[in-house]
């Protein structure tokens, strides 16, 4: 089994000796700043869809989904969580090829990886702070006419939008030469100009582009699993055939209505100052370089002359605080990186404090 994500509390808490309600954990990119309590009523009100079989067809929930990206119903596809869509969009493909943009969700090679994919790689750099904007990639669309080509926008670890110019670029050779584009949104709900950021518009007119949301996100619900597919109503049709019967549950359908159904959280006023003062903070921490973020996560590098790996993971551990660390995502693997989410002003300040620590006993 493929296992390299964020969140893996069980795990930690078992490891480190903690009750995993005491853990504070920096590795899961959901949404710390929302209020709870009105979601899990709403998860409460929905279990009485769990004596029932779900509608196969999705249709209410597509039809209110549609509403919410103002694309027509048959341009939805809802699913267990958007990382069942990635396997279902390389199921689909005739031809086994397939570029990722990396550093990269791991789940896109995973995918490849079930149907025997040539998979390229190509690397946002470090110079850059690793925004999307070389030639490269553009370039080996047009020589290697890959079937798929993945990229996060924003990206997963670095937070990072896409250059927009580059991304069109990227876009129109993908269409140029029959390959479909895969643009993985999950996170563009915590972009505050996410609307005039996204392809759906676009995808649901072209059927070389596909964009792939997330509602567990931004909802903090990921243990309910709902994603969704944007896309060209035919490339839509298609990728359903290799969907399972019931794929999304009854109570999972039934909250996401409900969600939707619902004010939008307000969450992202708060987020770009809470972002801007945990990573000025973190900065003025000896031996930690931090990148910029247009989501609610971030990148950063610890010097490992300051900071020793096994070291600084067994005193997090010890303290009960779970960050993610990147060593195993490519186009990461010579630094020690970490991604880190943004949460409340006390935990983050909280993380601080314990990076501030680590650094006395170091010396």
């Amino acid at each position: 089994m493929h296992i390299g994500h964020g969140g893996r509390l069980e795990e930690f808490a078992r490891a480190h000796g903690h009750a995993p309600q005491k853990v504070l954990d920096f590795s899961t990119n959901t949404n710390h700043l929302l209020d709870r309590a009105p979601v899990r009523e709403l998860l409460r009100q929905s279990l009485e869809a769990s004596f029932h079989y779900p509608d196969p067809e999705y249709s209410r929930l597509k039809e209110a989904l549609a509403r919410r990206q103002g694309v027509a119903p048959d341009c939805i596809l809802p699913a267990n969580g958007s990382t069942e869509l990635l396997y279902l969009i390389a199921r689909s493909r005739g031809t086994p090829k397939a570029l990722i943009l990396a550093p990269a969700f791991s789940e896109y090679e995973a995918a490849c990886r079930t149907e025997s994919f040539e998979t390229v790689f190509e690397t946002a750099l470090e110079k850059d702070d690793f925004v999307f904007r070389r030639p490269e990639p553009i370039e080996t669309i047009r020589l290697a006419r890959p079937a798929a080509v993945f990229v996060g926008n924003p990206n997963n670890p670095t937070g990072r939008l896409a250059d927009g110019d580059w991304l069109e670029r990227l876009a129109s050779a993908c269409e140029s030469q029959s390959s479909l584009l895969v643009i993985d949104e999950a996170f563009m709900d915590f972009v505050s100009d996410g609307d005039e950021r996204s392809f759906v518009q676009r995808a649901a007119r072209s059927p070389h582009i596909v964009v792939l949301r997330s509602l567990t996100k931004f909802f903090c619900i990921p243990g309910l699993r709902v994603g969704y597919a944007v896309g060209h109503p035919r490339l839509v049709e298609t990728l359903a055939k290799f969907q399972p019967t019931w794929s999304v549950n009854g109570p999972a359908q039934e909250t996401t209505l409900r969600l939707l159904r619902e004010p939008a959280p307000t969450t992202n006023g708060a987020l770009p100052a809470l972002r801007r003062k945990f990573q000025e903070a973190l900065k003025a921490v000896e031996g930690i370089k931090i990148y910029p973020s247009d989501a609610n996560f971030f990148l950063c590098r610890l010097d490992e002359a300051v900071f020793e790996r096994r070291r600084i993971e067994e005193f997090l551990g010890r303290k009960g605080v779970l960050v993610r660390f990147c060593a195993d995502f490519r186009g990461l693997e010579k630094g020690f990186y970490a991604r880190l989410a943004v949460r409340c002003a006390a935990d983050n300040a909280s993380l601080v404090e314990t990076f501030q620590e680590a650094l006395c006993h170091a010396r």
